[in-house]
């Protein structure tokens, strides 16, 4: 019956539950229209160039320990995919390689297997820690710091009078810090500095590491989505290599110390959407 408190009970429930699916509904609209349009822009890069490499070797022991080699090739390639997390804080996925020859600046000892495929694969996430500071400078510095899977050259010897160009891969914690700086509307510089580490390899081992690098990169805006630019790069790489594997010179474990200077000059183009 109409009076019955049960009845009236229902009624409430029924449409509390109507009005709650509603508002639901309408929150769940509103939400997914803010989070498919809010502003997380995301950007690709290209970049080529050239490579000039100065590289030094030298073994402990045995005849023609020392070798070294400059080259200057091409081509230089890199990709970089920078996804945004926050207003304040991105992703950086980049891939590069590049492909030097090893060539003897020694006529006494010939080099087999010249061309070395060099290369890396980092993921890094950076941060502008200094966003709500009152200095401009500040406010345009970002912290980054990841991993990065890095191919590395080799030398080996076969005898006294020939070696072998190889390649061996490590992992390495990288951390930096890269200044974004406008100085009009259509020109920015992007530099940055950073230091790496190897924590991990599998059958060749890195010890007294010195890893730097350096970068600066000129861009100019040519749309809202479209940039340009012309950069350098420089690493300075000076460690000491060894392995279980046998040096048939001095019929013990392979170990050497290497000091290699990279320098590359690039164009890049960039599309942020």
């Amino acid at each position: 019956s109409r009076g019955n408190p049960l009845n009236f009970l229902k009624n409430i429930v029924f449409w509390s539950s109507l009005i709650l699916i509603q508002n639901t509904n309408c929150f769940a609209e509103n939400y997914i229209r803010e989070y498919t349009t809010k502003d997380l822009p995301a950007s690709i890069s290209i970049a080529t160039g050239v490579t000039y490499l100065k590289f030094e070797q030298n073994f402990p022991t045995g005849i023609n320990k020392n070798f070294s080699f400059e080259s200057f090739d091409l081509p230089y390639f890199k990709v970089l995919l920078t996804v945004s997390s926050s207003e304040t804080s991105f992703f950086k996925i980049n891939f590069l390689t590049y492909t030097p020859s090893a060539t003897n600046s020694s006529a006494q000892v010939s080099v087999e297997q010249k061309r070395l495929n060099l290369g890396s694969f980092g993921l890094e996430y950076a941060s502008f820690l200094f966003s709500n500071s009152r200095y401009q400078l500040l406010k345009s510095i970002s912290i980054f710091g990841g991993i990065q899977i890095t191919t590395f050259p080799l030398l080996t010897r076969v005898n006294t009078t020939t070696v072998n160009s190889e390649t061996f891969n490590s992992n390495l914690i990288r951390l930096g810090i890269e200044h974004h700086f406008s100085f009009t509307e259509k020109w920015k510089i992007l530099s940055l500095i950073d230091y790496s580490y190897p924590v991990s390899s599998k059958e060749t081992e890195i010890s007294s590491p010195t890893f730097l690098e350096a970068e600066i990169n000129f861009l100019r805006t040519l749309s809202s989505n479209w940039n340009i630019g012309l950069g350098w790069n420089i690493k300075s790489q000076k460690y000491q290599v060894s392995s279980s594997d046998i040096d048939p010179v001095s019929n013990q474990s392979f170990r050497a110390l290497q000091n290699n200077l990279y320098s590359i000059l690039f164009l890049n183009t960039a599309y942020t959407w």
